[in-house]
């Protein structure tokens, strides 16, 4: 679980009693949290309540004080600026931290998502801003308000999987087999002529097939930080998706026969249970 480190910095500006919390992202690539808190100490007008990055989450303002950060909902809502990584995998991280700090602060309310709002709902909803972060940050990275909600839903519940059991059931099922490029015919990780290759990037994991036969390559999926899958017909094609995408460091490790059909029957039987 994320620690919110306690750096009250910033007073803000008169009382607050929020019945809302707001989301936001800074628009400032690669600037910390501590970056952000740093600024807001110099009484800075327009602190906010929490940032966080791919790191850190900092409390720099009082609960109870209110911040200009959403313009006439001003005094609606608590807030967080959650900082704007430069790659995918401080994105991946700067997701998960940010749903942990927000799954906090709506469990010390005793309030659900319901309560907790983007910039742009305020912006729509109170005017006196026009600002519709974080949907533009999301975007940059595939990634959407939906998928954000539920990643906070599941912190607020305790599933720090990050995943339903559907979900889980459907990895298990599916990315956890394999088919050469254009063919429908998969099979499932552990026949007797397989071994499983996995390697680990940009904070995701591929997964490929070897057949001990004839040597040859499968198909590979990629599964990334936030659970999405995407398909590649051969190690090339991943290699220069990597190269594309500057993940360049990578980790090679070889799972057993025996190994890969522990992972399948372990994920089947947890996404069942």
């Amino acid at each position: 679980m994320t620690t919110i480190r306690e750096d009250i910095v910033n007073q803000g500006h008169g009382y607050l009693s929020p019945v809302y919390f707001a989301v936001h992202s800074t628009a400032n690539p690669g600037a910390t949290a501590r970056n952000h808190r740093d600024l807001w100490s110099r009484n800075y007008d327009y602190a906010v309540h929490l940032v966080s990055d791919w790191t850190d989450a900092y409390h720099c303002v009082p609960y109870n004080r209110l911040c200009w950060q959403v313009g006439n909902g001003n005094a609606t809502c608590e807030g967080l600026e959650i900082c704007e990584a430069t790659n995918a995998a401080d994105f991946a991280k700067g997701i998960q931290i940010a749903a942990e700090v927000v799954a906090q602060r709506l469990k010390a309310h005793g309030w659900s998502v319901d309560r907790m709002h983007p910039h742009q709902w305020f912006s729509r909803t109170y005017g006196g801003s026009d600002h519709t972060d974080p949907m533009p940050y999301f975007t940059r990275y595939g990634y959407s308000w939906d998928k954000f909600v539920n990643l906070v839903k599941q912190k607020l519940n305790g599933d720090d999987m990050a995943i339903s059991k559907d979900d889980l059931y459907n990895i298990a099922m599916s990315v956890w087999t394999f088919a050469p490029k254009g063919s429908s015919n998969k099979q499932p990780y552990g026949n007797p002529y397989e071994t499983l290759k996995r390697v680990t990037r940009g904070g995701g994991h591929a997964y490929a097939t070897k057949n001990s036969k004839t040597g040859k390559t499968g198909g590979i999926w990629w599964l990334t930080p936030t659970l999405e899958r995407h398909g590649f017909g051969t190690w090339a094609e991943w290699e220069a998706f990597c190269k594309a995408n500057d993940m360049a460091t990578s980790n090679y490790t070889i799972l057993t026969e025996t190994e890969s059909n522990n992972l399948v029957q372990f994920l089947s039987r947890a996404a069942k249970e």
